[in-house]
């Protein structure tokens, strides 16, 4: 017994190190706002819904509905420094691109601030609006790809 309980707290404690280790590898979510955020910023990993002849990213977002997100946002490029992650990203159809500073407040909170500007929009009764510029993100696993 005591043996399995040593086992069991070796590998929460990996686990938890390796959670923290990459912070910007994970499903997020904005309640308030209806949008998830995918990330694997230490390797191209995701196959972003709907455009998976795309071949693996390493981010995209998608809104609940497109009231809360018009279309999918996919990653272009990103830079990790310390607990914030500069993410660039486009709309699904290219004609628009954001910059977006991401940061770790906490262990499972995040801050997502649009960067000059915000072009990232939602539809509301057939009328394109600007989203929040500034929204907080839960991470709601550690798996980008999937529920859990």
């Amino acid at each position: 017994m005591r043996k399995a309980i040593l086992l069991i707290s070796t590998l929460a404690a990996f686990s938890l190190f390796t959670f923290a280790d990459e912070p910007f590898r994970g499903r997020f979510y904005s309640k308030e706002s209806g949008i998830t955020l995918c990330l694997d910023l230490y390797g191209d990993s995701l196959l972003v819904p709907h455009f998976e002849f795309l071949g693996p990213v390493g981010g995209y977002m998608v809104g609940d509905t497109n009231e809360n997100l018009y279309g999918t946002w996919m990653l272009l490029s990103h830079k990790v420094d310390g607990n914030k992650a500069l993410l660039r990203m486009t709309n699904d159809i290219g004609s628009d691109a954001q910059d977006i500073l991401f940061t770790q407040l906490t262990d499972s909170t995040f801050r997502y601030r649009a960067v000059g500007g915000n072009e990232v929009k939602k539809a509301i009764r057939h009328k394109l609006y600007k989203t929040e510029a500034e929204m907080l993100f839960e991470r709601v696993g550690t798996e980008p790809g999937k529920s859990e």
